[in-house]
């Protein structure tokens, strides 16, 4: 799909990003989620994530962190709905786009000790 002429990307449906930890889970999984909003320009948000394994965290389910932190760059963006989940040892963002995703692609940084598998996307 093409915009003002330039090509745009995105995804249609869900896209979930399987993670896999080798070796000890550390006590805290920390990142950066890095989220793009394209209109008529693209902008890039970098979003800190910080999450531990307690009891505590899983009882909060992790559900707050991720769309508290997306909040702050709503105003605009073409995400409508943002939320996350946590449940049998896997973490679940959902972002939806009323529009739809067009060309969908993935960009994902591998850190060390740390395997994405294949995002299914719908």
């Amino acid at each position: 799909m093409t915009s003002r002429g330039s090509p745009t990307q995105g995804y249609h449906g869900n896209v979930s990003f399987p993670l896999d930890i080798r070796g000890p889970v550390p006590q805290t999984l920390s990142g950066v989620l890095t989220l793009s909003t394209c209109s008529n320009v693209c902008i890039l948000t970098d979003l800190s994530l910080c999450a531990g394994y307690g009891p505590s965290l899983r009882e909060m389910a992790l559900a707050m962190i991720i769309p508290a932190r997306w909040a702050r760059f709503r105003a605009g963006c073409l995400t409508s709905r943002l939320t996350s989940s946590y449940g049998g040892g896997k973490l679940t963002v959902t972002a939806v786009r009323e529009a739809g995703w067009q060309q969908p692609s993935l960009f994902i940084d591998s850190v060390e000790n740390v395997d994405f598998g294949k995002p299914p996307s719908h």
